[in-house]
């Protein structure tokens, strides 16, 4: 059997059930095996040469790979004959899972020929370097050291640099590697898109600070750690619109919602005031007011005088 036919399954069982939960917002409701088989008939996938008619071993044997590759339970509800979510996993489980699924998506609506394709635009983007992804992250498991050969933004010249690799960040739309430099001896953030080369080197490191930098970017946005000073309270105002779309993607995992009316909708965060969050905060323009704390809202109002005074005189 196609492996192409049960990624396309594991999708359509994980957004059903999604979505039964989201129309009754209730986890008791259950969705038998026989309501399966004929939603996966109706996605009328056959004809394109994707096989979804199955017995109920093999739909068990995805259940037990949804929960592997993804992170998602699955229960079984004897007494209603019928599957659900694990009510801890209805916002699709972990980041991984929920970033796997997001990418099977993308591959159920590309591998076919079902005609969707001229209907689809796609971001212009340059290489993330997202093929050293794979040697980083075995550097990783494996506490071995690599050389990097490295383009700086701001030299015009290879720079070959040996890093104690810790782990990998994504932030918008780019990987970095996140590792201590031996030349410096402190904790550094390398763009993957600036990689020339990767090579895992012999050479173990000791990690006994990894707890410890696990925590780095705890309080932080972006790619930038901790500043001179300790994460802070931040307040921001939003109009109403942009309080929407805010709620729906949070900035930080601290945010918190302090109140909302017709008008407006503040927002509360316990964050590291980086460079990163300053032009987070600058990209919402009017639609968005720094109440507190004051060098914030110090901050934030020289920059606007700055621009300003770019387009005087």
């Amino acid at each position: 059997m196609s492996k192409i036919d049960a990624v396309v399954r594991y999708s359509l069982i994980i957004h059903k059930l999604k979505s039964v939960y989201d129309s009754h917002k209730s986890s008791q409701n259950v969705i038998s095996f026989e309501e399966f088989q004929d939603y996966f008939r109706s996605q009328d996938l056959e004809s394109r040469g994707v096989k979804l008619d199955v017995s109920r071993r093999t739909f068990q044997r995805d259940i037990s790979e949804i929960r592997s590759l993804f992170d998602l339970e699955i229960e079984y509800c004897f007494g209603e004959r019928g599957y659900r979510l694990k009510e801890s996993d209805i916002s699709y489980g972990s980041d991984l899972g929920m970033r796997m699924l997001e990418a099977l998506d993308m591959v159920n609506v590309m591998s076919y020929d079902n005609g969707f394709r001229p209907f689809m635009q796609f971001e212009y983007r340059r290489s993330l370097g997202s093929e050293y992804l794979m040697p980083l992250l075995q550097a990783c498991k494996q506490v071995k050291e690599v050389d990097v050969a490295y383009q700086s933004f701001y030299k015009s010249y290879l720079e070959n640099k040996t890093i104690q690799p810790y782990y990998v960040k994504e932030y918008e739309h780019r990987w970095y590697l996140i590792g201590v430099s031996k030349e410096h001896g402190a904790l550094r953030t390398y763009a993957l898109d600036r990689f020339r080369g990767v090579e895992i080197t012999k050479k173990t490191f000791k990690d006994e600070k990894r707890t410890e930098y696990d925590k780095y970017f705890e309080d932080s946005f972006g790619i930038f750690g901790p500043t001179e000073y300790p994460a802070e309270t931040v307040v921001l105002e939003f109009n109403a619109q942009q309080g929407k779309f805010v709620k729906s993607l949070p900035l930080h995992h601290s945010q918190e919602v302090v109140s909302e009316d017709k008008e407006k909708v503040v927002i509360r965060y316990k964050i590291n005031i980086t460079h990163d969050f300053i032009m987070e905060i600058l990209s919402y323009g009017p639609w968005v007011k720094v109440l507190s704390p004051v060098r914030l809202v110090e901050e934030v109002k020289n920059k606007y005088r700055d621009s300003l005074n770019q387009y005087d005189g």
